[in-house]
């Protein structure tokens, strides 16, 4: 998985604008990386987190399908979103990468789990 992410960096590498910023640039190829272990955990069926996320690591979260990742915004589908308190399921999630912020669209349910 790991040699994946780092061809899929290799390959992002030169569609940057030269212009950037270096720390934009270590940001940006993180988010290549992020995005296909991503992209590899769907294929897998397993559960991933994502990144830089307020939600804590103990939150899982799942997805039927890869959509896009222009970079800007990550697009998932059938997402299901799981922590000890709460499942959210969604038709679709888009996660913004400069804030973090995850938009459920679609159906969205949200079901609380008690103990």
């Amino acid at each position: 998985m790991k040699r994946l992410a780092f061809v899929l960096l290799l390959v992002a590498l030169p569609l940057l604008p030269q212009d950037q910023s270096e720390v934009d640039l270590m940001r940006a190829a993180q988010q290549v990386l992020q995005g296909g272990e991503i992209k590899v955990a769907i294929a897998y069926k397993a559960s991933f987190h994502l990144p830089d996320s307020a939600l804590g690591t103990d939150v899982k979260v799942t997805a039927e399908r890869w959509i896009s990742n222009d970079g800007y915004e990550l697009k998932l589908s059938g997402v299901v979103i799981k922590s000890d308190k709460l499942i959210v399921q969604a038709d679709q999630l888009s996660y913004r990468w400069a804030t973090g912020e995850i938009e459920p669209s679609g159906n969205v349910r949200v079901k609380a789990i008690q103990k």
